[in-house]
C-alpha cells in the first residue's frame, strides 16, 4: 500500500503512535509521540488507517535504543521509549480515557508508580515451538515472534525453565506440534504445562532434567489435569508470596504477573479502606484470594465471589493455610451481587474485574444499592473509564484521584486503582 509522512501526536492504548491523514485517525506501529515518520499503510477502514513506520523524519527526545533485539516479538511495543516517558504517556492514556469514554472532565490521575528496575519482572509466559526455538507469538498474529532466550522482562527463573524445555525439544526428549503451547510460571517453585489439541510427549529423561532445573510440577495436558482434580484433595501447582502471605494456584489460574508491583498495589488497596471500621468486604472477581485475604488478615469479614471453580478452591486452601476466616463462593458476580448487597447493606466493595470490565448488571446493582465505598482494580483503562462513568453518572459517587501502576514495563498494559466514595 501507499507510503506516507505522518506526524505523531499521541500514544494509543495499545502502544501505537497516533496521527491523522486526510481527516482520518492513523495508528502507526513503531512510532512515538512528537515524531514525524515515514510509514506504510497496511490497513484502511472508513474512519481510520493502520500503518507501520519504516523511517524517521523527526525523532522524539524520548526515543532510546531498543531494550532487546527481538523486533518481531511485539510483546514490548514501548521498547524504544525511555522508561520515565513511558510512565507519563501511560498516565495520560488513563486520564484521556476517563474524559473521553467516562465523561469525567475533572478526573485526576496521579503520577504512575514505576519500578526501580523495570526488567526481569514477568513470572509467567506462554510460548510456542517454531522448530528451532521456544518463542512468543508475534503481536496480533499467530506467526513466530521473539525468542524467550532474549527476553529481558521475563524473570531469570522463567527464562531458565523455558530454556530447559527448549533444550529437551531440540534433543527430542520432548516432542510437540507447533499448535501446542508451553506455559511456564515461576513462584516459590517452577511450573511447566503443555496445552493444545495435539498430544505432547515428555520422556522420563526430560521429566528428570526439568525437575533438576527447578520445575516442581510438569503437566503434559493442562486441560485433562485441571478438569480431573475435583473430588480429590486440592494440590496447588504454583505458589507466590506477596505482602507476607502465600497464595497458591492451579496452573492456569490468574495471579499478578509482576509480584513486586503487586506488593505496592495491594498495599494501596488496603489503604483505600483505611478509614473504615472493620466490617464486611464483598470481593468480586476474587480469584485465588489476592488481595481479599489481606483484608481478612486485618480483621475484616470477607465474602469472595469468583466464577472459576479452580480459583475458588485455591482461595479456600490459601485461607485455611493462613488460618483465616474467609468465605470463598463460586458464582457469577452479575447474578450473585444483588442478593449479597441486600443481605449486607453496609458492606464495602472490592472489585477486580477481567479486561472486559464490570458486567452491566454489576454496575446497575452498585448504582442502585450504593455501598459506602468501592475500590476497583482495573487492567484496562477503557473499560475502567466506562465503568467509572456509569458510577459517576448515577450521581451516587465521587471519584477520588486515580492511581496507576506500571505492572508491565515496556508494554502497553496499564493497571489502575480507582476509589469511589458514596455521596451522602
Amino acid at each position: 500500500m501507499e507510503d506516507m509522512t505522518i506526524e505523531i501526536t499521541s500514544l494509543s492504548q495499545d502502544g501505537r503512535g497516533v496521527g491523522r491523514l486526510d481527516g482520518r485517525v492513523c495508528f502507526v506501529e513503531g512510532a512515538l509521540p512528537g515524531e514525524v515518520v515515514r510509514a506504510r499503510i497496511v490497513r484502511e477502514k472508513r474512519s481510520l488507517l493502520e500503518a507501520v513506520a519504516f523511517g524517521l523524519v523527526l525523532s522524539s527526545p524520548a526515543r532510546c535504543q531498543p531494550v532487546c533485539t527481538e523486533s518481531r516479538c511485539g510483546g514490548c511495543p514501548l521498547r524504544t521509549m525511555e522508561y520515565q516517558a513511558q510512565l507519563e504517556a501511560k498516565r495520560r492514556i488513563v486520564e484521556e480515557q476517563l474524559v473521553r469514554i467516562g465523561k469525567i472532565p475533572d478526573a485526576r490521575v496521579l503520577p504512575m508508580v514505576g519500578m526501580d528496575d523495570p526488567f526481569g519482572y514477568r513470572n509467567r509466559v506462554r510460548l510456542v515451538w517454531n522448530g528451532q526455538n521456544l518463542v512468543f507469538r508475534a503481536r496480533r498474529s499467530h506467526e513466530s515472534g521473539g525468542r524467550i532466550g532474549a527476553c529481558r522482562i521475563a524473570s531469570s527463573g522463567v527464562v531458565s525453565l523455558a530454556l530447559a524445555v527448549e533444550e529437551c525439544l531440540k534433543n527430542g526428549s520432548i516432542r510437540m506440534r507447533r499448535e501446542c503451547e508451553v506455559l511456564v510460571r515461576q513462584g516459590l517453585y517452577g511450573f511447566i504445562g503443555f496445552s493444545g489439541d495435539r498430544e505432547v510427549w515428555v520422556s522420563d529423561d526430560a521429566f528428570e532434567f526439568l525437575s533438576s532445573a527447578g520445575a516442581a510440577t510438569i503437566v503434559c495436558d493442562l486441560d485433562e489435569w485441571e478438569t480431573g482434580f475435583f473430588g480429590e484433595e486440592y494440590r496447588p501447582d504454583i505458589e507466590y508470596h506477596v505482602c507476607g502471605m502465600a497464595f497458591s494456584a492451579k496452573g492456569r489460574s490468574f495471579f499478578q504477573t509482576n509480584a513486586w508491583m503487586a506488593e505496592r498495589l495491594f498495599a494501596d488497596v488496603l489503604a483505600g479502606f483505611a478509614g473504615d471500621s472493620r466490617g464486611t468486604v464483598i470481593d468480586l472477581y476474587g480469584g485465588v484470594g489476592a488481595p481479599g485475604l489481606l483484608f481478612a488478615r486485618e480483621g475484616w469479614r470477607v465474602i469472595s465471589v469468583e466464577i472459576d471453580p479452580f480459583a475458588v478452591r485455591a482461595a479456600a486452601f490459601n485461607a485455611a493455610c493462613a488460618g483465616l476466616a474467609f468465605e470463598a463462593c463460586e458464582g457469577d458476580a452479575a447474578l450473585v451481587l444483588p442478593a449479597l448487597l441486600g443481605q449486607h447493606p453496609d458492606a464495602l466493595l472490592l472489585v477486580d474485574p477481567p479486561r472486559a470490565g464490570l458486567a452491566s448488571e454489576v454496575s446497575e446493582a452498585l448504582c442502585r444499592h450504593a455501598p459506602q465505598r468501592i475500590v476497583m482494580i482495573s487492567c484496562d483503562p477503557a473499560t475502567m473509564a466506562r465503568d467509572a462513568g456509569r458510577l459517576i453518572a448515577s450521581g451516587r459517587y465521587r471519584l477520588e484521584p486515580v492511581r496507576t501502576y506500571d505492572m508491565f514495563p515496556w508494554t502497553n498494559h496499564i493497571e489502575s486503582l480507582a476509589v469511589f466514595s458514596r455521596r451522602d
